[in-house]
Order: structure tokens, then C-alpha cells, then sequence
């Protein structure tokens, strides 16, 4: 618990949402806790053990309004080549060029992945389906090498309510799991944490730092060299 009583720790009640006077004075709830620092960082979880969470969740009612979003894999398309036009005063108009695709990502064990936050559209977290094919060459790194797992994070600016950042984080880690597992990939090589705005990686200040900290991480790892 923490008390809002201190000067140092006021500032929190502005981005979780207000506070009676209990609740100033000794204030139980989760986010205030983790962002002044009386609590670690959301721990990870598997996804069986998330499954019972959710479960356990639905039973209280705590997702009565809340529709989960399950991406589907793109429709496999074959490119066909496109003669060139021969005009009557014999100029030749080039082939249409293909549309441009996603840089590969490279993969290698023990490795940070970054993936900016134009993976989702925005506040949400739905993927975009120009994306798919990065995702796709993780999922087939994991199958090709079983030893090594996948901690996917999820991270927000600080813009906006805080307990927003942290669901919105942890639904975008969420999100990129249940795509690699819908690829069979073994869920219990996949991990996945939302931690809304705790980690920036640029300052927050300017619109350009926002958007580098919107983002979602992916630690490859090979628990059995430790």
C-alpha cells in the first residue's frame, strides 16, 4: 500500500483516477503501488496460466463489455508476372512493381526484436495485416529452434491514464502471443507482460519520443545456456 498523504507520491491520483479520503490515505491499488515504485513491474505468465486468470475473470463478470480480438492469418496470393505493353509507336511500358513489403526481421537467439507501434492501429490492438509477415518468420524461427522461448512486452508513452497504458500494453503483448501460438508455436515457449509506460526508451517530451516508446518488444532467449 502507499499513502497519497505524501507530497512526493500526489502526482499519482492525477493519472489513475480519483481517490476518496480513504483511499489518499492508504491506497491499495495496483497501478499507483507499481508506479511509485512499492511494486514490481506486472510479472510474466504463461498462457495456460493466463487462460485460468481469464476464466476466473469471466466468472467475476470483469469482461462483460470486452470483445477479444483474435488476428486471422492473410490469405496466401499468388504474384503473377505482368507482360510489358507494346504501344503502336513500339514504347514499351515497364511492369507494374510489386508493392513494397516489411524489411525481414533478423533472428538469432538471445536477441532483442523491436516492433514500432504501426503494428497496431491506433488505441488498439488489432494488428495490421502488413505485418503478418514478420510475425510469420518469427513463428518459424521458434519451431525450427525448440529451445528457445519468446518474452513479448508490451509498452505505451505516458500520455493518458496509466491503468489504460498498462491494459492496453498488456492486450497488444497478448495479441502478438496469440498469433505466434495460432502458428503452433508451443505456448509454453511463449511469455508475454504489459508494463504501459514504466520502460521508455526515449523521453517523452516530443512527439517523436512518444512514438518510439509505443511499441512492442520480443526477447529471444535460450534458458538452457544459463
Amino acid at each position: 500500500m502507499v499513502s497519497h498523504l505524501v507530497e512526493r507520491n500526489k502526482w499519482a491520483m492525477d493519472r489513475t483516477g480519483p481517490h476518496n479520503i480513504f483511499q489518499q490515505v492508504l491506497c491499495f491499488n495496483y497501478v499507483c503501488r507499481r508506479m511509485i515504485g512499492h511494486k514490481k513491474a506486472l510479472g510474466s505468465i504463461s498462457f495456460k496460466q493466463f487462460v485460468k486468470e481469464i476464466k476466473k475473470n469471466a466468472k467475476k463478470g470483469a469482461y462483460k463489455n470486452m470483445t477479444p480480438v483474435v488476428p486471422a492469418a492473410p490469405p496466401i496470393k499468388k504474384q503473377v508476372p505482368v507482360a510489358p505493353v507494346i504501344t503502336k509507336d513500339t514504347t514499351r511500358t515497364p511492369p507494374l512493381q510489386p508493392a513494397p513489403v516489411m524489411p525481414a526481421l533478423i533472428l538469432k537467439a538471445d536477441s532483442l526484436i523491436t516492433l514500432s507501434e504501426f503494428l497496431f492501429e491506433v488505441d488498439s490492438y488489432k494488428l495490421k495485416d502488413k505485418h503478418y509477415s514478420q510475425l510469420d518468420s518469427l513463428s518459424q524461427f521458434l519451431l525450427a529452434h525448440p529451445t528457445i522461448e519468446a518474452r513479448i512486452t508490451g509498452h505505451t508513452d505516458n500520455s493518458g491514464n496509466e491503468r489504460h497504458n498498462v491494459t492496453l500494453s498488456m492486450r497488444r503483448a497478448e495479441t502478438v502471443a496469440l498469433y505466434l501460438i495460432n502458428k503452433v508455436v508451443p505456448d509454453e515457449k511463449i511469455f508475454f507482460e504489459g508494463l504501459g509506460s514504466t520502460r521508455p526508451i526515449r523521453g517523452n517530451e516530443t512527439a517523436e519520443g512518444r512514438s518510439k516508446n509505443r511499441r512492442v518488444e520480443i526477447l529471444m532467449s535460450n534458458p538452457k545456456r544459463k
